[in-house]
């Protein structure tokens, strides 16, 4: 597996994305919705990923949803990153990674795609997610 590591602006959070695909075969994925746009986010994810995020100070991490409220948006409120967003499914914690916050972003040289999810159902979210989104996440608060 390669590490693909990153943090906010500041480093009080930190992530290290780990894959079996190559940086290049990624696809950064542009959500059209108002909070991703208002943010510029690029999303990767890979079902059989793994990332863990490390949390200096959890009370300057932002935690936001809206919408079907399904998924939340992990932002350091320090420096305003949004870093990922996570979905509980099942029990367990599935995320996007948002590519802007790798320390290398130059290999992730795919074709970026954009998508508007809005007319998706909640349930129709949901499976997207569990089958696409990374599908090993571990928060740690250092």
């Amino acid at each position: 597996m390669q590490d693909f590591p990153g943090q906010c602006h500041c480093g009080n959070i930190s992530v290290v994305f780990q894959s079996d695909k190559d940086a290049k075969d990624f696809v950064p994925r542009i959500c059209e919705c108002t909070f991703c746009t208002k943010h510029s986010a690029r999303w990767i994810s890979d079902s059989a990923g793994k990332i863990d995020v490390t949390i200096k100070d959890a009370s300057q991490v932002s935690r936001y949803a809206f919408g079907h409220k399904t998924a939340e948006f992990i932002t350091c409120s320090t420096c305003g990153v949004t870093l990922l967003a996570v979905s509980k499914i099942e029990g367990n914690y599935h995320a996007v990674l948002n590519v802007n916050v790798l320390d290398d972003q130059g290999p992730f040289t795919g074709t970026e795609s954009a998508f508007d999810y809005d007319a998706e159902s909640e349930l129709s979210r949901l499976d997207r997610r569990k089958k696409n989104w990374i599908g090993r996440v571990e928060l740690i608060e250092a």
